[in-house]
């Protein structure tokens, strides 16, 4: 539960009152600090990515589709490099399966609840109406509106005009997912993410079935399309365990071909892991979530478990389970969020406020991290000032850069190149 904060001028800010909209029941205390959203970093015109180059030991690539660069391609308007980088992506997967997750965290990076990418993606599609990236993003953002729109009583009680706002939010994605597939039918990704958006909308399940069956048509042995179909059976969306495990045994004669597929019975444990700490707590619940990680790595499970740790007090413990998740997938925004809080904790500032930087671009308006926000800011500037009485310049200027970048609005004016 976050603290209540004094009605104070933060960093040489007026200081506005807000709440998080992303935290379960029961609701947070108000918060009476605003950090702005933070700085885009510099576009480039290149196809942008981020992680290691080359594969990991089950064959998946550890180099990823930057998010963060590509929304701040968007809100540029640099609508040609945008199509440069998905087509990049989607052709990429078309000649190596293994590369399926490439365009699907493309299009995920604009599945967030930003409201100003409304006008931007329609832009995008008016500029390029051809353009299956586009349709596609538009989507998308339509679906993380949804999820933004649902907000804070995710766990709680909703009243009827808020559902449906959420559920309008969610349908009127599905246009532009069904033509982006028209315009590439083997976007695998556009596919999958109409998978994700009709079960929110709780479809029937045969419906349901009928669009994953599409997506096996386009590649039998990816992983994404299993794993939207597997979570998309989980008890909280009407489902059981009982069907998330038949859904995955369905996929064993495919593993030879795809080994990542072996790791799809975690997806179970992992969301019976969540359910457990919700209603029990960590300690409790240790046991289970450790299962989730014994077949191998998946962000899902190694984060959870990373976060589940951390909340039992075993810091050390928990940190390789976060660098296990993010070294698969190097911008899992609830793996970054726990990583830098165990950071914060042992006094790893700087390497705090790098993670902290990446999951407020990944995700600005989200205000689940704004504490996290102020301590940091506060712990850069009184480091900035001790680098400086040290005379040590050149990390005086890193940590402030650091400072402006992650809270331009709190952080003061940005410090000379």
């Amino acid at each position: 539960m976050l603290a209540l904060l004094g009605g104070c001028d933060l960093f040489g800010t007026t200081a506005t009152t807000t709440t998080d909209r992303r935290a379960p029941e029961p609701r947070p205390p108000t918060v009476a600090f605003d950090p702005g959203p933070p700085s885009d970093p510099e576009v480039s015109g290149e196809v942008p990515f981020v992680g290691e180059q080359g594969f990991d030991s089950l064959g998946r690539p550890l180099q990823h589709p930057d998010a963060t660069m590509l929304t701040a391609m968007l809100r540029a308007r640099r609508f040609d490099d945008l199509d440069a980088a998905m087509l990049a992506y989607q052709e990429a997967f078309e000649d190596d399966p293994r590369k399926e997750s490439w365009p699907k965290a493309a299009i995920q990076a604009f599945e967030i609840g930003v409201p100003e990418f409304g006008p931007l993606l329609d832009a995008w599609v008016l500029a390029k109406p051809e353009s299956f990236g586009a349709r596609a993003a538009r989507g998308a953002w339509h679906t993380g509106m949804g999820w933004a729109t649902l907000g804070i009583d995710l766990y709680g009680t909703n009243s009827d005009e808020r559902l449906d706002a959420v559920e309008r939010e969610y349908r009127a994605g599905l246009p532009d997912l069904d033509t982006a597939i028209a315009l590439r039918p083997r976007l695998l990704a556009a596919i999958d993410t109409k998978l994700d958006t009709q079960g929110l909308l709780g479809r029937p399940v045969a419906q349901r079935r009928a669009t994953y069956e599409q997506g096996l048509a386009v590649c039998p042995t990816c992983w994404t399309i299993r794993e939207s179909w597997v979570l998309g059976l989980a008890p909280e969306r009407g489902g059981s365990y009982e069907e998330m495990r038949a859904a995955a045994k369905s996929a064993e004669p495919h593993i030879e071909a795809n080994p990542a597929l072996a790791l799809l019975p975690s997806l179970i444990v992992s969301s019976l892991c969540a359910s457990l700490q919700r209603d029990y707590g960590p300690e409790a619940t240790l046991s289970t979530c450790a299962r989730a990680i014994e077949g191998g790595v998946e962000p899902r499970a190694s984060c959870g478990y990373g976060e589940v740790l951390a909340q039992a007090g075993r810091l050390s413990d928990a940190l390789p389970q976060f660098a296990a998740g993010l070294r698969v997938d190097p911008q899992w925004r609830s793996c970054l969020v726990g990583r830098q809080a165990v950071l914060q904790k042992k006094g790893r500032v700087e390497e705090a406020a790098n993670d902290l930087l990446i999951a407020r671009r990944l995700a600005p308006h989200n205000r689940d991290i704004e504490l996290d926000i102020e301590s940091v800011l506060r712990s850069l500037q009184r480091d900035a000032r001790e680098a400086n009485a040290g005379g040590d310049g050149a990390k005086e200027k890193r940590l402030l850069d650091l400072t402006h970048a992650l809270s331009p609005k709190a952080g003061g004016d940005k410090p000379p190149a």
